[in-house]
């Protein structure tokens, strides 16, 4: 199988299980630090926050390296999404599972929404013969792979160096708090200056994918996140938010009901997911 078919379908099995491996520490690791913290203390927490980032810092080097992953997405592997992702999938050709005559039709419905559940499924008419169903991904050519929009891109020089910088800069911070304190403003200039560094670097590239353009400008707009991090947060944004939120709630009838909740959980959240700044 040629490099760029196996970029294209996924089908190599360590890559794979690196990016599942890495999704399934990105959602947990929020119930990890918890856990660690209430069991063994706050030395016991940030021991787990460290070797969680050393551990995602390991894999997403390996898959950027090694096996030409591009840019680190996040989330690495998406949500499904059955109503756009179920037909392309279906209409690509070299579909290992026959498709119906009328499958080309544009009105026969694809899916449909289950009344109670709310799940998407494919429909009945969008199904091959029940003893030809293989149940196996469709394949896609080589040549389709080679102008397919979705290919990693190959990073190189600067702009290689700017994603190693955004790998990097959660430990960077870390290492920063443990040699600065948790509360000053060092380790907020240091990541700051390092994620504008690695914006700057992967700018200068112009011929990534849609996919890749989005990524970048996700964290683009992740910048804002600085207003609530600290020590920016308390001391400067912390009381104009409450502030913000209090006044809308007097304000505008009903409002309290989000609002009021949103305010009591605005320090936890702080607390447990903008000091790390692995996002």
């Amino acid at each position: 199988m040629s490099k760029c078919c196996f970029l294209c379908n996924n089908k190599d099995v360590t890559v794979e299980k690196l990016s599942i491996f890495l999704t399934v520490i990105e959602y947990s690791e929020v119930f990890a630090e918890v856990a660690s913290n209430r069991i063994y203390g706050s030395r016991g927490k940030w021991l787990t926050v460290i070797l969680l980032h050393l551990v995602k810092f390991a894999t997403r080097l390996l898959l950027l390296l090694k096996y030409n992953q591009g840019l680190h997405h996040s989330p690495l592997i998406p949500p499904l999404n059955r109503k756009k992702d179920l037909p392309e999938l279906c209409r690509q050709s070299g579909n290992t599972e026959p498709l119906p005559e009328n499958y080309s039709n544009p009105n026969v419905q694809v899916t449909f929404t289950l009344r109670t559940s709310g799940r998407v499924v494919r429909t009945v008419n969008a199904a091959p013969p029940l003893v030809s169903r293989s149940w196996q991904l469709p394949k896609i050519d080589e040549e389709s792979c080679r102008t397919s929009p979705k290919s990693p891109s190959i990073l190189s020089g600067k702009v290689l160096t700017g994603e190693i910088l955004h790998i990097v800069r959660p430990l960077i911070h870390l290492a920063s708090l443990g040699a600065f304190g948790e509360f000053s403003w060092k380790p907020f200039f240091i990541a700051m200056g390092i994620d504008v560094t690695s914006l700057h670097l992967l700018k200068q590239k112009h011929d990534f994918n849609k996919a890749e353009k989005l990524e970048i400008n996700r964290r683009a707009l992740s910048l804002l996140l600085y207003l609530l991090r600290s020590p920016f947060y308390n001391q400067y944004s912390k009381d104009r938010i409450i502030n913000i939120l209090q006044s809308t709630s007097d304000r505008i009838i009903g409002s309290g009901l989000l609002l009021r909740p949103l305010m009591e959980y605005i320090p936890e959240w702080q607390q447990q997911y903008f000091y790390a700044w692995s996002s």
